[in-house]
């Protein structure tokens, strides 16, 4: 079992590595057997194919996304506190996890996504969505619609991650913090 699964995260972290390099267009199976070690009907016994393997990695790579988001998280916690924690963590893991970042932010919207896919990754923002409604709830918060204030203070993030990778700013811990609370009060009443 523990064999079955290293080739699967071997052909998974070959095809983020070489996507990342390459693009997807670029990014042969073929290329993705040899950077994994294994050959073309283990990808294809795992992955039918290249779409699929692109689903499964997306929705893998939310998944690292959403439970990195949620560390340290407390639910009963002030609204504020629940932001700046999920901000926090993801400043932290695409500024860490760079090829998890670029992917994420290349084929997110990339046709190739399926939308039961597209759904899965929407759905890993849910709790960021009730600390937005919650803040508008109590009043804290822009009357303005949740996604609106979601892509509001999310934009700055992604800005500077992109400045991060491009050797522009160095997101060192006082800088995080700093870009978290810039986030939450172009949000905030």
């Amino acid at each position: 079992m523990t064999e079955r699964r290293d080739k699967r995260q071997q052909i998974l972290a070959a095809t983020l590595r070489l996507i990342v390099t390459n693009g997807l267009e670029r990014t042969p199976m073929s290329a993705v057997g040899r950077a994994a070690g294994v050959g073309m009907g283990t990808i294809y016994h795992y992955f039918p194919s290249k779409e699929e393997l692109i689903n499964v990695l997306y929705r893998e790579l939310k998944a690292q996304s959403h439970s990195a988001m949620l560390q340290g998280y407390r639910a009963d916690a002030p609204v504020r506190e629940r932001f700046f924690c999920i901000w926090r963590n993801i400043f932290h893991l695409y500024r860490d996890k760079q090829d998890l970042y670029r992917f994420l932010e290349q084929y997110s919207f990339s046709p190739m996504i399926t939308p039961e896919s597209k759904v899965y990754g929407d759905s890993t923002w849910n709790e960021a969505h009730r600390v937005v409604e919650d803040g508008l709830t109590q009043q804290i918060l822009k009357p303005l619609p949740v996604k609106l204030l979601l892509r509001i203070a999310g934009a700055p993030l992604f800005n500077l991650v992109q400045g991060h990778i491009a050797g522009e700013i160095v997101l060192d811990e006082a800088l995080i913090e700093e870009a978290v609370t810039a986030c939450w009060d172009a949000i905030k009443r």
